[in-house]
């Protein structure tokens, strides 16, 4: 989930803290919330793409560039992070560097910002590092940090004017879907457990909301032992992971236009992820043969692992 925010440094503690528990959903099943609570608190400055704000990005091992070895003292080859947050994300869009992990003690550049994802992070528990109400409590105090430099005179830091237009990217909440699944396979009580969420009028401007991908498609989901392959669809993906992921991102949809309807002056970009990921998967040939060949290798050096 990405959006374009504008931190308020006054009250965005304040704000946190007051409404933490009045939202139930996004994120995943049972989410404690926070992620919608960051993306409906924090003012909107629409044009802070174009902008000369930082970044900062939370979520899960999609966007992890080195927390999960820095955090674990993990020793991986190079690049040394286990997602994709490359310069083409969430930076390449404005021209922006590699982000560097919050967790990085040598070599980090933060003038930038700062990325908070943590491969295998979820939304649930929150308490339970590093999930996403450990990176946003991070994040308030990397700013918070920040900002005494700044005043005692250190350069080299994110200042005021960088956090207020900085865009804030979300991307965090399969690993949660995919964790219903393990505590339970039924995919019926997997959909029973998605809250409805119950509206509030809360202070948010523009919005860009990336549903879930396809769940059923993940090499990790595939290489799991089944009986047989009955519960596969013509593309060789699980059925009831992919119609929970389906599920799910109708409900976020339905959010949505609730929330646009709900909050005067807001806007709601709604992102179809799964449709853009899941037609890669089955027409993979019309997109090159580079593609299909990196799937099996990522397939193949997953199953080595096991």
């Amino acid at each position: 989930m990405a959006v374009c925010v504008t931190a308020k440094s006054k009250s965005e503690r304040k704000r946190i803290e007051m409404t933490s528990c009045c939202l139930s959903f996004v994120g995943c099943f049972l989410v404690p919330s926070l992620l919608v609570l960051l993306l409906l608190t924090l003012p909107v400055d629409s044009g802070c793409v174009g902008g000369h704000g930082a970044v900062f990005n939370f979520g899960d091992s999609n966007s992890d560039t080195g927390a999960f070895s820095a955090g674990l003292g993990v020793q991986l080859s190079l690049p040394g992070w286990i997602g994709v947050a490359r310069r083409e994300h969430p930076g390449e869009s404005i021209n922006a560097s590699y982000l560097s992990p919050y967790l990085e003690s040598l070599g980090s550049d933060f003038r930038g910002g700062a990325n908070f994802a943590f491969s295998g992070a979820s939304t649930l528990p929150p308490n339970v590092p590093f999930s996403l109400a450990i990176q946003v409590q991070q994040f308030l105090r990397f700013k918070s940090r920040s900002m005494e430099l700044v005043a005692q005179g250190t350069r080299g830091l994110i200042d005021s004017e960088a956090f207020e237009s900085g865009l804030y990217v979300f991307d965090i909440g399969q690993n949660a879907l995919a964790g219903a699944f393990s505590r339970s396979p039924s995919y019926n009580h997997v959909i029973r457990r998605i809250p409805s969420m119950n509206i509030y009028e809360i202070g948010g401007r523009n919005f860009r909301i990336h549903n879930t991908g396809p769940l059923g498609c993940l090499p990790q989901k595939l290489a799991q032992p089944r009986k047989d392959d009955s519960s596969l669809d013509e593309n060789g993906c699980l059925i009831p992971y992919n119609n929970a992921s389906k599920e799910f991102n109708a409900k976020l949809s339905t959010l949505c236009d609730e929330l646009s309807l709900e909050l005067k002056n807001a806007t709601f970009v709604y992102v179809d992820v799964y449709a853009v990921k899941y037609d890669l998967i089955a027409n993979y040939r019309e997109y090159g043969e580079l593609l299909f060949f990196m799937f099996l290798s990522s397939t193949k050096n997953l199953i080595d692992t096991l």
